[in-house]
């Protein structure tokens, strides 16, 4: 890994949930360890430096409680697309991704756009979503012109 010399998952529970693109990400090596049914209890850091230097957490099955140091956190919770108010609408994917044309972001049905991560766009970033929105905003524009 080009970023650390230990990476630690940790799952609240026995399996990665989550697009396929991220599920496949859960095997461990010797460079990333896997902590199942697992959740952080506190982050701890040194006020003066306002650095992370390690994490107390917590296996939810035996109650076992232990200290990790380490130099810093990612948080990445999870995600539920807000996409309820369209259901009925549009075509979602098993997750509740708003499926689209990749060229254009149009949905299934003419007239809706999606962008960003209530779509079912391939990677969530940001950078993506932007770049995706800007997509739809010219589609949108392309299709007002030709009237």
């Amino acid at each position: 890994m080009q970023y650390a010399l230990k990476i630690y998952l940790i799952v609240r529970s026995e399996i990665l949930r989550g697009r396929s693109g991220h599920a496949g990400k859960g095997k461990e090596s010797s460079q990333r360890g896997n902590l199942w049914n697992t959740v952080v209890e506190e982050i701890r850091g040194a006020v003066e430096t306002q650095f992370v230097n390690g994490i107390k957490y917590k296996n939810i099955k035996t109650n076992e409680e232990k200290d990790l140091p380490l130099d810093g956190v990612f948080v990445e919770v999870g995600l539920v697309p807000n996409s309820d108010f369209v259901k009925d609408l549009v075509q979602l994917n098993e997750i509740g991704h708003v499926v689209v044309d990749h060229k254009t972001q149009q949905s299934s049905c003419p007239g809706i756009w999606a962008a960003g991560d209530v779509s079912d766009v391939l990677y969530d970033q940001n950078n993506i979503s932007v770049g995706d929105a800007i997509k739809a905003v010219l589609n949108v524009y392309d299709k007002i012109k030709k009237g």
